[in-house]
């Protein structure tokens, strides 16, 4: 099992100093843009939520919570949807104040039977998702979805997934996907 450890930043010199703080954790943690809640994934496709002391940097469970997690789970810029990649595309809403995940109406979008998706990114503006990752006959592309602000549903977007041209033929899969902060273009990376 793996542990999530804390450390205190120096805000002059960015040095860090432990705190004292150990929970509980799988690889990847997400925490809200403006703060107070943090999220890692959980075995079978769950997502653990933490809420953060803002003093000592204590982190204290909130909720575990199947059918939101997964690995590489992100955050839309409004801080209001986590989405992974548990049992297939998964979207569950954060309530801003507990810091609970309900999941979203319709998630999750498509069936792991259909892709295999190997990371996720969100556009800088919020409005769309991004899946990089294969289909049953090994083609790469990146899926699409628009996210409904008001609800977090993801809808594709029109001619999605893309098929990523070019790969190098030694390449297993797509697994790196990245937008620049101004939404201009999106970077997906091999490996092999």
């Amino acid at each position: 099992s793996s542990e999530i450890l804390a450390y205190s930043v120096n805000p002059t010199t960015g040095a860090l100093t432990p705190a004292e703080t150990k929970v509980r954790g799988i690889i990847e943690l997400e925490i809200r843009p403006e703060g107070g809640y943090l999220y890692t994934e959980a075995p079978n496709a769950a997502a653990v939520a933490y809420s953060i002391d803002p003093i000592s940097g204590a982190l204290t469970e909130v909720q575990t919570i199947s059918g939101c997690g997964g690995p590489q789970a992100v955050i839309e810029s409004s801080g209001r949807f986590l989405y992974g990649m548990g049992y297939g595309l998964t979207a569950c809403q954060i309530d801003p104040s507990s810091g609970e995940l309900t999941p979203v109406s319709g998630s999750p979008f498509f069936s792991k039977s259909s892709f295999s998706i190997f990371n996720l990114a969100v556009h800088p503006t919020g409005e769309f998702l991004y899946a990089v990752g294969s289909d049953s006959a090994d083609n790469f592309f990146v899926a699409g979805y628009t996210i409904d602000a008001m609800t977090g549903a993801l809808t594709a977007i029109q001619n999605s997934p893309f098929p990523v041209p070019n790969m190098n033929p030694e390449a297993s899969y797509v697994y790196g996907i990245s937008v620049e902060p101004h939404g201009n273009y999106l970077y997906v990376t091999d490996m092999n």
